[in-house]
């Protein structure tokens, strides 16, 4: 089957699909990712066709195609898989939601095909555990577990090196999230950690935090959370769906720090399910984290629920329930 992927969502939402494509080859599937340039070469790592591109160049692939699969980007690839006649599947990440002062509710009127993009016969993958649809929606979209990277990729030596020296540290990483001041921010995470005496690996980010030659701190470039996470004491990340279910499985705290919509949803399931605890990033101040680490870090409870939650996800493989979802 010749499957077209339309990517243009954020860069976790294209690595995403880059895994899921990969399970479709295996599958027998003709496949080629399409989004913007940045995540080429991991495409090309993994040995997945991807055409590096704008929305709008899409069409000519679209028309070649038997299936159609996206996540994000608006509404180009649902027109013109229409045009051409050809099924078209969404595959979302995080649940359709809506916000109102407070709380964050679901929305009953966004899963239907003309409803931002939300696309024909969902698929939702999203661990149910973490995230479970309502009544309502079960039966209309098929969920699967998260879609993220397995294990066993091996750690830089100067990590390992680190890791091996003490206790297990504070992960600090918030992805591709931009900050104003980044230098500011670098200032409020190093007096958190350092107030509480512990070690803390940091990853630089899009916002270039970090400071260099800081006792105790290691500040890196990224790194694989399926291995790293699971070696540090809490986990304080930005929410992104990928993260989040990472961190899950990883059977550690987490102190989440949203900036974007779908990350407070995140946030809140986090908290909500006794996981950790959330700062919005407009309220990210030295003080806070502090007190956020103070309380998380003795946690025995938190902790306890933590690992109860890791074994449940154990053996889920979101790739692979995904194509068979997608291929039923």
């Amino acid at each position: 089957m010749r499957t077209v992927m339309y990517a243009f969502g954020s860069r976790g939402d294209a690595l995403r699909f880059i895994l899921l494509a990969r399970e479709l080859i295996r599958s027998g599937h003709d496949v080629v990712v399409c989004g913007f340039p940045g995540p080429a070469a991991t495409a090309e790592a993994a040995f997945v066709p991807y055409a590096a591109c704008g929305p709008e160049e899409v069409a000519g692939l679209v028309s070649r195609a038997d299936l159609v699969l996206a996540t994000g980007g608006g509404t180009a690839w649902r027109e013109a898989a229409e045009a051409a006649g050809i099924r078209a599947r969404y595959v979302a990440f995080t649940p359709s939601l809506y916000f109102q002062p407070g709380r964050w509710w679901w929305s009953r009127a966004r899963v239907s095909l003309e409803g931002m993009g939300f696309g024909a016969e969902p698929v939702l993958a999203a661990d149910e555990v973490v995230a479970p649809l309502p009544a309502e929606l079960r039966g209309r979209v098929a969920q699967v577990a998260a879609i993220v990277p397995g294990g066993g990729v091996k750690l830089p030596d100067e990590v390992e090196s680190f890791l091996e020296a003490g206790e297990p540290p504070v992960y600090l990483g918030f992805g591709g999230m931009p900050f104003r001041d980044p230098a500011l921010l670098t200032r409020d995470l190093l007096g958190a950690v350092r107030g509480l005496g512990v070690r803390a690996i940091v990853t630089r980010g899009a916002a270039g935090i970090g400071r260099e030659g800081v006792r105790d701190v290691l500040v890196t470039d990224e790194l694989p959370h399926a291995t790293l996470f699971q070696r540090c004491a809490v986990v304080v990340h930005h929410g992104g769906p990928g993260t989040t279910a990472l961190a899950c499985r990883a059977g550690v705290p987490q102190i989440v720090v949203p900036h974007l919509a779908h990350q407070h949803f995140w946030a809140s399931r986090i908290a909500a399910l006794g996981l950790g605890r959330r700062i919005p990033s407009r309220h990210l101040t030295a003080a806070a984290l502090h007190d956020r680490l103070r309380r998380v870090l003795p946690d025995e409870q938190c902790a306890f629920r933590a690992r109860v939650m890791a074994e449940r996800l154990r053996g889920r493989n979101g790739s692979t329930e995904a194509a068979d979802a997608i291929v039923a």
